[in-house]
């Protein structure tokens, strides 16, 4: 059974550049290093937007090779 790990990023994305091309910035970003987007969150009166993402965290860490 998987088991996942959850961050969640927030940010204001600048309206004055391009909104797709610094969202695919940070999706990139994100991606690259195994994360998922699962959920794009505004609260009212809220300018930021809360993107949550999950990536599976291993059952065995100790097993995973050292970072180096």
């Amino acid at each position: 059974m998987a088991q996942w790990q959850y961050e969640t990023f927030c940010t204001e994305l600048n309206r004055s550049v391009d909104f797709d091309e610094e969202l695919r910035k940070i999706l990139q970003n994100y991606g690259m290093k195994g994360w998922e987007l699962v959920q794009v969150l505004q609260p009212k009166n809220d300018t930021r937007y809360h993107l949550v993402f999950k990536t599976e965290r291993s059952l065995y860490p100790n097993l995973e090779p050292a970072k180096q």
